[in-house]
């Protein structure tokens, strides 16, 4: 059961840290300093903001994953001092920074929205403009050339546009990573 619900994970395992070079993520990085709240999306079991959190101590780290197993396993990893995991709806996610009064948020994802639907990654989005002090940072899927990295045996996987996504819900885009990433 863990290795099923942890599979992701453990088969892309902190991609984000170890196979990408972290010099592309210069300016991922400004947009830590940048902010105090630093949430991840889709989190899993990832180890992403525990070592972002060695790195930015003085930030306020959060783990959202839609499985209530994943974030039992989160808590157990992380205690909440070091990292507040939640497991929450992509949707209730903006019901959560506003309850919490949470200002200067970068909200991130890595291989998450290419399992969500369109349109409720548009209503996220819509529901985020009320929020000031917030910086996107999408690490996502653009193309499906590796799709077997991804899909895990799930028959339902995405391919987004997310420039026109952002610019149609008045987000403004700007690619700040190589043609693989948006």
């Amino acid at each position: 059961d863990y290795f099923y619900l942890t599979k992701t994970n453990i088969l892309k395992k902190n991609l984000f840290f170890k196979n990408i070079n972290r010099l592309k993520y210069i300016n991922f990085d400004y947009l830590l300093k940048k902010n105090e709240n630093i949430i991840h999306v889709g989190a899993s079991t990832s180890f992403n903001n525990f070592h972002l959190k060695n790195k930015f101590k003085n930030k306020n780290f959060y783990q959202i994953d839609l499985s209530k197993k994943i974030t039992i396993m989160n808590k157990q990893l992380f205690p909440s001092k070091i990292i507040k995991s939640y497991s929450l709806d992509l949707l209730d996610i903006p019901k959560l920074i506003i309850s919490k009064k949470l200002q200067k948020i970068l909200l991130y994802t890595s291989a998450t929205l290419t399992y969500v639907p369109e349109k409720k990654i548009e209503i996220f989005l819509k529901n985020l403009k009320g929020i000031n002090n917030f910086d996107l940072f999408f690490n996502e899927v653009s193309n499906f050339d590796n799709s077997d990295i991804y899909s895990f045996n799930n028959p339902i996987l995405f391919l987004h546009n997310y420039e026109k996504i952002l610019r149609r819900t008045g987000w403004h885009y700007d690619k700040i990573l190589s043609n693989k990433n948006i």
